[in-house]
């Protein structure tokens, strides 16, 4: 109940900003932020994803940079194209959901195989490619551990790339217009925000054309 009221202001505070809110029932917001990215880089936009999970490091490529929190979190970011996240764990975006089904993420409950550990999820990744290229070539993985951890949970990692694949299909769009920051009722906002006492941002709440 009260994650319910929290999420009900936060619409309140979005709505008195005028910013549209995307969303589609029976899917997570991953799936909303990888459709509406490919969308609008597939229009020619520059598109910035914010973020603090690594899952949307898949998301990555022309058009579309990833930037996560560093150890200072959000006073410090990483920037992720596809180099970037090549960089970081020796193969391409289209990977990252191999990679999250092999170890596992406990924050987005991926499973992952039991006994696979980044090390020998990225060699496998790097050898083979995908989970299902890594399964057709199961007889020449090595070390021995590692190949009988992924004989007995292939169901399991199968699982969890369908858990870890982001889904960037969904048929709705968003006109970049509608969500421009600049044209709503900044008396209403500041008001807004001193109600939930969030009074340390309002030297940052911008101009607007609005009259």
């Amino acid at each position: 109940n009260e994650l319910r009221v929290q999420i009900g202001r936060i619409r309140q505070l979005i709505d008195a900003l005028d910013i549209p809110i995307v969303e589609r029932e029976l899917y997570e917001a991953d799936d909303v932020i990888g459709s509406l990215s490919l969308q609008l880089a597939n229009r020619g936009f520059e598109v910035i994803v914010l973020t603090g999970d690594t899952d949307l490091l898949q998301l990555a490529g022309d058009h579309v940079t990833v930037y996560l929190p560093g150890v200072k979190r959000f006073d410090d970011f990483r920037q992720y194209d596809t180099a970037a996240v090549v960089e970081r764990y020796g193969f391409g975006p289209e990977f990252v959901p191999d990679y999250k089904a092999l170890v596992g993420d406990t924050s987005d409950n991926i499973p992952g195989v039991p006994g696979i550990g980044e090390k020998t999820a990225k060699a496998l990744i790097t050898s083979y490619g995908s989970i299902e290229s890594i399964f057709d070539h199961v007889d020449e993985v090595t070390p021995t551990r590692a190949q009988n951890a992924l004989r007995g949970n292939r169901d399991h990692a199968m699982r969890s790339k369908h858990l870890a694949t982001i889904v960037r299909d969904l048929d709705f769009e968003l006109d970049p217009e509608s969500a421009r920051i600049d044209d709503f009722d900044r008396e209403a906002v500041v008001g807004l925000m001193r109600d939930l006492e969030i009074r340390s941002l309002l030297n940052r709440i911008p101009d607007t054309k609005r009259v």
